[in-house]
């Protein structure tokens, strides 16, 4: 293995060891995608949601804007039995822990109020300023999804 993805799996593997223990205990989890979500953010939803799940027993609630629309979003939903709600479903205060895969705050592509805390993102887009602000930030665009 070269020392560049050595370097990245440590990070990865430190990082996500302080996210599961930052939100162990935390209670009701929020994970936002970007609203009418495609595959790479509900694979990424569904895997955090898994993570979080597996490693601290917590359930997560999946959230987007607009619609599930395309068949082969709904058919990838159905199969894998991802369990979503619109966010506009939601008691956004009864969150104690927010989470953004694939998309960011302030971006104007997702349905999360904007002037509401964000802890955690993941993403593969352009790094925006409002991100610098959240506590747990992995963001990477040299990857494709």
């Amino acid at each position: 293995m070269n020392d560049a993805i050595a370097c990245n799996l440590s990070h990865s593997e430190e990082f996500a060891t302080g996210i599961i223990e930052w939100l162990r205990g935390k209670g009701a989890i929020l994970i936002v995608t970007h609203d009418h979500p495609d595959p790479d953010a509900l694979a990424a939803a569904f895997a955090l949601h898994h993570l979080i799940l597996i490693k601290t027993g917590q359930e997560a609630t999946i959230a987007f804007g607009g619609v599930i629309g395309r068949r082969e979003n709904l058919v990838m939903v159905n199969e894998l039995e991802i369990k979503s709600k619109p966010i506009e479903d939601l008691d956004l205060d009864t969150f104690n822990a927010v989470c953004m895969v694939d998309t960011q705050p302030g971006t104007g592509n997702n349905s999360y109020p904007v002037d509401r805390r964000v802890d955690l993102i993941i993403d593969h887009h352009q790094f925006k300023e409002q991100t610098h602000a959240c506590r747990w930030v992995d963001v990477r665009p040299e990857y494709g999804a």
